[in-house]
């Protein structure tokens, strides 16, 4: 897979996107993610990766970043979820309006308005477009 390149899922399907640093994605059924940014520098084993979801769900596994300038992001319609050793899902509703970030281990960044919040390990918020993240809230038991 290439920079650019867009990855579809249908119903009953996924998909699994394996990286350079280790990280991995499963994106769920009737998903749909660009590629939008994939950046690897091997000296310094800093990564660059800007995933664009624009349709569904996806979770995460993102290994440990190796320097300050390690990178890697979730874009959606309303927010943008930054990710350093993290497994996290982040879900945008049918209509690309309606943006959740629910954090399983790690801390994430997520951002929209000029307003970014921090969101810890089994915590989540929501992000409506236009709007700022919502604060933290605990995510249910399974």
């Amino acid at each position: 897979l290439e920079v650019g390149d867009v990855v579809e899922t249908g119903a009953d399907s996924t998909a699994i996107i394996a990286f350079a640093d280790g990280s991995r994605v499963l994106l769920g059924e009737n998903a749909q993610l660009e590629l939008d940014r994939l950046g690897e520098y091997r000296r310094t084993g800093m990564v660059d990766t800007r995933l664009k979801l624009e349709r569904g769900r996806l979770e995460t596994r993102v290994e440990p970043a190796v320097g300050s300038g390690s990178r890697f992001e979730v874009w959606t319609p309303p927010a943008v979820s930054s990710v350093r050793g993290t497994d996290l899902r982040v879900g945008l509703d049918e209509a690309g309006e309606r943006s959740a970030t629910e954090v399983l281990t790690g801390n994430v960044r997520v951002a929209a308005r000029s307003t970014a919040r921090s969101v810890g390990a089994g915590m989540g918020t929501v992000t409506l477009q236009g709007s700022a993240p919502l604060p933290p809230r605990p995510l249910l038991d399974p």
